[in-house]
């Protein structure tokens, strides 16, 4: 057990270990699908962090890795050529990585404990290569496995990083909980910022899941159930987050807890936030803040079904006013100890308190408002049982509209806005009231907030509050309001409906991401369709955007695949606009080609019916819990008596197009 203020102290010397030779004679480490060879001149060495085992170190090394998942391999090609700009090997159905190394650490303990019998006086100094690149990387470095490794005994994760002039990878093993092996490129940014010279980003080349199939269900380590965020924006930029959260420890033996926390924000210079103290149950233990990630070591073993509160205090000055502006805002990113998707279901209490005269809004239904001496505050809280709440503050005209028990606050930023305002209260309130209509489940939030930022051509909708840009605000009176207010309204219904895709059927990890906006840009079709009083005029704009989708799809390119939308790399826009047109074209053109292809089944009017059906059966499934592709297969399966699975492999999992 590492012990309190330590593990800080740990991460840095299992980073840069101390290296003992090792007096072995073999040809090889095999670890999951990575071979490394040992070549004759080669020295092999144990890796020492206050002389305990972290792993083993090999010099003038080779590799040979094989990846072959059939889903992802389209993704792994392109992702290796847009990284590299060449094309890898293919042998046999697979994609082969082989090279030599001057480097290649391995960080796993039980492999380090197994030799550390056999070392010899001899010893060598870190390489100074490696130490540039790992004091470079803006991500993670691979030595975080070695974390991983001492706060989860046990748990078979293994780190390497493979050093060579040619190409820097990082090969990531976890059989403990995200279930994947993952191999990245670490790249030099090709950028004349003087802030990110001699920096170096992560790039991810492949990804494996260790679970039966894709589908599978996680299986998470614990679930963060209750929290409470106090926030403090004293004066400018600075800012003091206190969190309580109350955790269900979900698997037996669990001797620590990691979440997502930034370590710095960036508005033409980086602007950094540290953990300050974290306690479990009441009491000071260790922990680790770094590059974006909290590692909590808990003191001692809990079990499946035990409970555990874990208090955090943070402070930085990550409240940024963009480009001066008199508002900030804290959105759906880890500023308090976030947890991964599929950790987080919690309920929340929120407490911001922030300088005269801001407003200030938070996810959640309000409990107290006020003033304290020059500070205004606000008391929120959500009882149900919810993700990523929002925080925002600034300076605002405010409007209210309600009806029939709902109330829409609509804000406008910097200057009042009142007909606009009111126009977006009245659109909110209509299409509350049909997506409650359409899904025959009422819209979860009484009091919606809808708050402008002060930017161009994005929503987002986090619990209860909606962050929209400021065309939808805007007279069309200027070219950027002109070019962006083009699709505003199906945007602003796109957000709306985020309450049931997103929030009563929940996100569970990224890859699964593609159902939450498939289904909210399909629903706000609908919404759009159904708002025009001439049902002709409706059934033209929806079918224009129909053929816009499939347009948008069309024009992916090779390696695109909606279910890994979010695993495309490459800093190209290329790369960005693929991303985009997955998750915002295929997505909703999927979606489309399952409502046809109940109507072929059924018939029109029928078809109709069972689609309805279908999203009904979704929402009623999860009712604030996950969803997961594999249950949109078994409702389907359920309500026609045909197998999904094909379709879904087709279109989902795979480059296929359907045609609509």
């Amino acid at each position: 057990m590492v012990s309190a203020g330590n593990l800080s102290d740990f991460y840095e010397k299992a980073t840069f270990p101390k290296l003992q030779q090792l007096n072995i004679k073999t040809k090889s480490f095999k670890v999951a699908d990575l071979v490394v060879s040992v070549k004759p001149d080669s020295k092999i060495y144990l890796m020492l962090a206050d002389d305990e085992p972290v792993g083993i170190a090999v010099s003038n090394a080779s590799y040979d890795y094989k990846f072959g998942d059939k889903f992802f391999l389209p993704v792994a090609v392109r992702n290796f050529k847009n990284t590299f700009g060449d094309k890898p090997n293919i042998e046999n159905g697979k994609m082969v990585f082989k090279d030599d190394a001057e480097w290649i650490f391995i960080w796993s303990a039980k492999i380090g404990n197994a030799l550390k019998n056999r070392v010899i006086p001899d010893g060598a100094p870190f390489p100074e290569g490696v130490k540039k690149v790992f004091n470079g990387v803006l991500g993670s470095v691979p030595s975080i496995g070695a974390v991983y490794d001492k706060i989860f005994p046990q748990s078979g994760i293994v780190s390497v990083y493979i050093h060579s002039k040619k190409r820097k990878l990082e090969y990531f093993i976890d059989p403990f909980d995200a279930l994947t092996e993952e191999m990245y490129a670490i790249m030099p940014y090709n950028s004349n910022s003087v802030d990110l010279k001699g920096n170096y980003y992560v790039a991810e080349l492949t990804s494996k899941t260790l679970k039966n199939s894709w589908l599978d269900k996680d299986n998470p380590l614990f679930t963060v159930v209750d929290t409470k965020l106090d926030v403090f924006n004293d004066k400018g930029d600075h800012l003091i987050v206190k969190s309580k959260q109350r955790v269900r420890i979900n698997r037996n033996n669990l001797k620590g807890f990691f979440t997502n926390l930034i370590s710095s924000r960036y508005d033409n210079e980086f602007k950094y936030y540290h953990a300050k103290s974290v306690k479990v149950d009441g009491k000071n233990v260790s922990f680790l803040h770094k590059k974006g990630r909290l590692f909590v070591d808990l003191g001692k073993p809990y079990n499946l079904g035990d409970f555990v509160t874990i208090e955090t205090v943070c402070e930085g000055d990550i409240a940024i006013h963009p480009s001066g502006d008199n508002y900030f805002s804290l959105g759906t990113y880890a500023w308090y100890p976030q947890p991964d998707l599929d950790k987080e279901k919690s309920s929340f209490e929120i407490t911001v308190k922030a300088p005269k005269p801001y407003t200030i809004f938070a996810s959640g239904n309000i409990v107290d408002k006020g003033e304290d001496g020059d500070y205004n505050y606000l008391k929120t809280s959500i009882d149900d049982e919810v993700q990523f709440p929002v925080v925002a503050a600034g300076k605002y005209h405010v409007y209210s509209k309600d009806y029939n028990g709902y109330k829409c606050t609509v804000s406008s930023y910097a200057m009042a806005k009142k007909k606009h305002a009111l126009r977006l209260a009245n659109n909110f309130l209509v299409a509350s009231d049909y997506y409650s209509r359409l899904f025959g489940y009422k819209y979860p939030f009484k009091n919606q907030e809808v708050v402008e930022v002060n930017s161009w051509g994005f929503g987002q909708a986090p619990p209860g509050l909606i962050f929209i840009t400021q065309e939808a605000f805007s007279p069309l009176r200027d070219y950027l309001s002109k070019l962006f207010s083009q699709g505003v309204n199906q945007r602003f219904v796109h957000e709306i409906s985020h309450a049931y895709w997103g929030h009563i059927a929940k996100i569970p990890n990224a890859k699964e991401m593609w159902i939450s906006e498939a289904l909210a840009q399909y629903s706000s079709a609908l919404c759009i369709k159904a708002m025009y009083k001439k049902k002709k005029k409706g059934e033209k704009v929806f079918n224009k955007m129909v053929k816009n989708w499939y347009t948008q799809t069309k024009m992916l390119n090779k390696g695109s695949v909606l279910f890994f939308a979010q695993d495309l790399s490459g800093e190209s826009d290329r790369d960005y606009w693929d991303r985009w047109k997955l998750i915002y074209n295929k997505g909703p053109l999927v979606i489309h080609a399952i409502r046809l292809k109940l109507q072929k089944q059924y018939g029109e009017k029928q078809g109709d019916r069972m689609f309805v059906i279908f999203l009904r059966a979704i929402l009623k499934n999860s009712d604030f819990d996950y969803v997961y592709t594999k249950d949109l297969i078994g409702i389907l399966n359920a309500i026609t008596k045909t197998d999904w699975t094909p379709f879904f492999e087709r279109y989902v999992l795979g480059t296929d197009i359907p045609e609509v």
